[in-house]
């Protein structure tokens, strides 16, 4: 009961920050032109920690996609290991560890964690040069399940994968309405694009 009190405020803190743009989330921290505050990178962090406790994941590692470093960031010290993330060097990506005392060991499992799931294309690219480098994924976690596209692109590569949501986009245009963050006439715009975007 705890928790889902604490996602429906995450929820509300999202919208009231400027997050929700009506179709989309800009999940960019304010140092990069978004919206996410440090207290609101470090509440995802948190929430995400205790979505991952919930489902009993295991990992050593975390993975931030591009647009969930911040929050993966914080998610990743709240659990007590280390980052990882794709950085751009030279006009390539590689795979660097934020930190700099902590090794790729082969058959690390790490958690991916991405901002908001859509057609799973740049997941693939991740986690696929995730094990390249001999790291293990089982899981994938996201703040936002979009509702769009097809996750059977990831489901056809890396069939063991399991996918964790904190919220489904539907649901939290369900939990802006009921709070008055959103009228009616949001909602049913929002809902329309998402049955329109779906595969």
């Amino acid at each position: 009961m705890m928790f889902t009190a604490r996602k429906e405020a995450l929820a509300l803190a999202l919208h009231d920050a400027g997050v929700f743009t009506g179709r989309t989330f800009d999940l960019r921290p304010k140092e990069n032109g978004g919206s996410l505050t440090p207290e609101l990178v470090s509440e995802i962090g948190i929430v995400l920690y205790g979505l991952a406790c919930f489902n009993d994941l295991y990992y050593s590692r975390v993975f931030g996609e591009p647009f969930a470093v911040a929050f993966s960031e914080a998610s990743a010290t709240r659990r007590k290991v280390p980052l990882i993330y794709f950085n751009v060097a030279e006009g390539s990506w590689k795979l660097e560890l934020h930190s700099v005392h902590s090794k790729f060991n082969a058959g690390d499992k790490v958690l991916v964690l991405n901002g908001a799931t859509a057609t799973g294309v740049s997941t693939v690219l991740s986690i696929r040069a995730i094990k390249d480098a001999g790291l293990v994924v089982k899981d994938l976690m996201a703040l936002v399940d979009m509702e769009q596209g097809d996750p059977a692109n990831l489901y056809k590569e890396f069939p063991d994968l399991q996918i964790h949501a904190l919220f489904r986009f539907s649901d939290l245009l369900r939990i802006f309405l009921r709070n008055s963050r959103i009228d009616q006439s949001e909602y049913d715009t929002a809902i329309d694009h998402i049955t329109a975007n779906k595969q």
